[in-house]
């Protein structure tokens, strides 16, 4: 065409082709495929999908996509689902219907350590039922501390609310604002608790009665806790449990990707928001 010294519009007036159709035609001939620098191959894309949908087998496809992310491996979102599905490693979603209406709990939150949730579930082991009480922050949603315990009385729940305070504030809590958001069970709502709650200057948010939904970033927190972790394992006793338990915490605060925190880790936020307020 060059040679001809015709123009673009003139070239395609002669053989009856749109313009748009010239270029879309011509940018196909021209284009040239990135390196493998610049994007894997697919068979590099699909094992990699393989290998972590096989270490982390409850994960959807935005959770392995961010993992990647974490690797350098760039890949959007739909590549990723798209080999999930060829592989068959897609997760059905479930669906979780409410049963009743309820008043949740509702703070303006803006940074970590201002509302904590605490709440006690139960784990079974070949010994009988254990019971588990963890504390998580409602903005970073990382687990600040836990016990695990043959019993679940006010004893355990103090002692798991003053390593949640030691952790996250070596130098006192009092006058720094902190809310402790729990249902009404006893463990909670018993003299010593509460008497603890007023000495470190925590206050102290019930949810509304027979509507333990209003605590519900702790109920997520121990659905997560049991499909991925306690559902998949049969522990034969208290220290199989603790030791496994406390594995998967360690990944969940610092590597598993949180769809609420743009699938980020919790101590990513945690670490980001530290970092900013020393600053």
């Amino acid at each position: 065409m060059e040679d001809s010294h015709l123009s673009v519009e003139e070239v395609c007036r002669l053989l009856s082709v749109h313009k748009s159709t010239f270029y879309r035609q011509k940018a196909k001939a021209t284009f040239v495929q990135p390196s493998a620098r610049q994007r894997p191959k697919q068979a590099v894309i699909q094992e990699k999908v393989r290998v972590l949908c096989q270490q982390h087998p409850t994960y959807g496809y935005r959770r392995i996509w961010a993992l990647l992310k974490r690797q350098g491996i760039e890949v959007n979102q739909k590549t990723v689902y798209s080999v999930m599905k060829a592989e068959g490693l897609t997760q059905k979603q479930k669906r979780y219907e409410a049963k009743r209406t309820y008043q949740p709990v509702d703070f303006q939150i803006n940074s970590s350590n201002q509302v904590w949730h605490i709440d006690m579930t139960k784990i079974w082991t070949s010994e009988g039922w254990k019971y588990l009480v963890s504390i998580i922050d409602a903005y970073d949603r990382r687990i600040v501390a836990w016990s695990l315990d043959n019993y679940c009385r006010d004893d355990e729940a103090i002692s798991v609310l003053e390593k949640a305070v030691n952790e996250a504030f070596p130098y006192g809590v009092r006058e720094q604002g902190l809310k402790l958001v729990q249902d009404n069970g006893s463990q909670f709502t018993s003299r010593d608790f509460v008497s603890t709650l007023k000495i470190l200057g925590i206050e102290q948010i019930r949810t509304s009665y027979k509507h333990p939904q209003s605590n519900g970033k702790m109920e997520r927190w121990y659905r997560t806790l049991k499909e991925e972790e306690v559902w998949a394992n049969e522990y034969q006793n208290l220290e199989e449990a603790r030791a496994s338990i406390g594995t998967y915490i360690t990944l969940y605060n610092e590597q598993r990707p949180h769809s609420a925190l743009g699938y980020r880790a919790p101590l990513e936020v945690y670490m980001g928001e530290y970092s900013t307020k020393a600053a």
